[in-house]
This record gives C-alpha cells, structure tokens and sequence, in this order.
C-alpha cells in the first residue's frame, strides 16, 4: 500500500496486491491533422463573391479555434464548412467573372467606331487651343 501512496500511478487489488495501471501509461494518440482550409478560404476572398467568401473565412477560423482547445470532432466539422462554402465561393466568384466579360464583350454599341467620341473630344480641344492662342496674341506684334 505505501507504493500506491507514492506512486500514483499504482493502484492495488481487491486482494491487497499492487499492480501497475496499464491504461494511464499508454501514451495518448496523437490529435488528427489540422483542416481548416485557411489557405483556399483566404484565395476565396479574391473571387468577387465578398459575403460568401467572408463566411468561408469565419469557418475557417473557427475551425482553428476549435482545434487548438482541443475539440477536434468540431473542428473537423467547421473545417468542412469551411471547404464547402469555398468551393461555392469560387464557383459564384468565377460565374460572375463569366458572365460580365460575355456581357461585355457581345453587347452591341449603337456607334460602330469606338474612337470617334475620343476622336471628336481632341478635335474639340485643339480648336479651343487654337482661339486661346490667337486671343493671347499681342496686337502689337504686327506693328513692327
């Protein structure tokens, strides 16, 4: 019994006898990996899909804290949704994208030449160059 006493883990059996607690000494397994998928929530946050990459963000952190106070059933599930709601991100972010440059480049503009409202702003601008440049003229110039 003095062995139990200092040794704690030693415990004794109903026959007065001490045994060692095989089940203390086993080491503890070693916690699952990581996954909160930080790296592709935070690649996310440039697909032009801001409130849904912003929850994929939150998951994704969550999914952390979760993991280093040791919950690691709710951190592989935060995880998870974190993955989840991602992936949607990128897809809406990259539909958008699509969807803008098909708009944008089959939509037929009433003016065939593009330039011709940059062509007629110059032409604008040097008339008025030309008037600012008579209107200066000294008078006197011509006199001698």
């Amino acid at each position: 019994m003095a062995l139990g006493v200092l040794n704690t883990q030693v415990k004794s059996s109903l026959s007065g006898s001490a045994f060692l607690d095989r089940g203390s000494l086993k080491e503890q397994e070693p916690p699952p990996p990581l996954r909160s998928y930080l790296c592709l929530t935070i690649f996310a946050c440039f697909c032009p899909a801001y409130p849904v990459n912003i929850v994929a963000l939150v998951f994704s952190i969550m999914s952390r804290n979760s993991y280093f106070h040791g919950d690691y059933d709710g951190s592989r599930r935060l995880g998870r949704n974190a993955l989840y709601v991602a992936v949607a991100s990128i897809i809406i972010g990259l539909l958008f994208i699509a969807i803008t440059c098909i708009v944008h480049f089959t939509t037929v503009r009433p003016d065939s030449s593009s330039c011709s409202a940059w062509r007629d702003g110059i032409l604008v601008l040097w008339k008025w160059r030309r008037e600012i440049r008579h209107f200066n003229k000294n008078p006197l110039d011509g006199l001698s």
